[in-house]
This record gives structure tokens, C-alpha cells and sequence, in this order.
């Protein structure tokens, strides 16, 4: 049964997506969490659980497998998609699930695209993709990240993702969210 160590692969990439052993603690001053909604985790998990499916249903239709393997997998995957995860913003950086943390200084900038957000990567670093779909305050959440980028370079994230308060109307509109949920 080597060929089931192919999906195998698969599942444990996304579990990597979402969970890193001994990650470190998010820095700064939390800013908003925001759970990812089953939409958003489909496209978070899309390539890797298309890749044990295939994979699976590959060795299936071949023989190599036996059906019992068949299902355990898609029951992985299904519990892999199905925890729960959100976005921890901070002051100084951003945080999926349970991973490692990376700084707003990481990023160039901001990309609005379907589904959610990009933040581009500078320095030879990838970028992020920030899944939004399904949620109801994306363009507020890609306004957020822009914000808190910028303001990484301009040495005042912290002020830039205050939230607003009853007694400081001075703050613009689209912060007024930018509070922990």
C-alpha cells in the first residue's frame, strides 16, 4: 500500500495549512479575528484536496487500493475542511489558524481578487492569499489589511487599526470595525 502514502502527502499539506507544531505566539496587540467560512476554507484546501481525492480515486479505480482506504481518506479530508479556522490580525502581523505568524513588513501591498485578498510578498518572500469568500465584510477586511500594511512602513500599524470610540469621532468610517470580534 506505498501508493497511499501519494494522498497521504496531500492531507498532511493541508494540515500544514492551518496547524504548525510550536508556532510561534502572534505578535502585537490583537486587531480583529476573522473565521473562515466553509467557502473560504474550500479555497484554502482546494489544491491539496484535490490531490488526495485524485490521488485516492486514482489508486481506486486501479486496484492498488482497497475501498475502506477510499473512505478514510475522504472522511480526512472532510474533517480537514470542516475545522474550524479564522485570522488573527495584529498590530504587527497576521496569523492562519494555528500557524506562524508573519509581519505586515513582509507585504508590499494589498490585492483585492475574487474570493478575497492578496497580500503581495517582497524580498523574494511569497505573498498570502487571504481568503474572504462567503463573508459578509470583505471590502471592510481588504480596507483593514491595506491599512495595516501602510501603516507597518509608516511606523504607526497600532494607531492605524485603532478602533473607533464614541468619544473619538475623529476616526475614519472603515475603522470603525477594526475592533477584536
Amino acid at each position: 500500500m506505498p501508493y497511499a502514502l501519494v494522498p497521504a502527502l496531500f492531507i498532511l499539506l493541508m494540515i500544514g495549512r492551518i496547524y504548525r507544531p510550536r508556532a510561534a505566539k502572534a505578535p502585537g496587540e490583537p486587531v480583529r479575528r476573522h473565521p473562515l467560512p466553509l467557502l473560504s476554507r474550500l479555497r484554502l484546501h482546494a489544491w491539496p484536496a484535490s490531490g488526495a481525492i485524485l490521488g485516492v480515486a486514482v489508486g481506486a479505480a486501479l486496484g492498488w487500493v482497497p475501498s475502506w482506504v477510499v473512505a478514510v481518506f475522504l472522511a480526512a479530508t472532510a474533517a480537514v475542511v470542516l475545522v474550524p479556522v479564522a485570522y488573527l490580525l495584529t498590530t504587527e502581523g497576521i496569523v492562519c489558524g494555528w500557524t506562524s505568524p508573519r509581519r505586515w513588513t513582509e507585504f508590499a501591498g494589498v490585492a483585492r481578487r475574487a474570493g478575497g485578498a492578496r497580500l503581495q510578498g517582497i524580498g523574494g518572500r511569497g505573498g498570502l492569499s487571504v481568503w474572504l469568500a462567503g463573508s459578509h465584510d470583505i471590502d471592510e477586511t481588504v480596507l483593514l489589511l491595506r491599512r495595516l500594511v501602510r501603516g507597518s512602513y509608516q511606523g504607526h500599524a497600532a494607531g492605524a487599526a485603532s478602533a473607533a470610540t464614541p468619544d473619538n469621532p475623529a476616526r475614519p468610517v472603515g475603522i470603525a470595525s477594526a475592533s477584536v470580534r
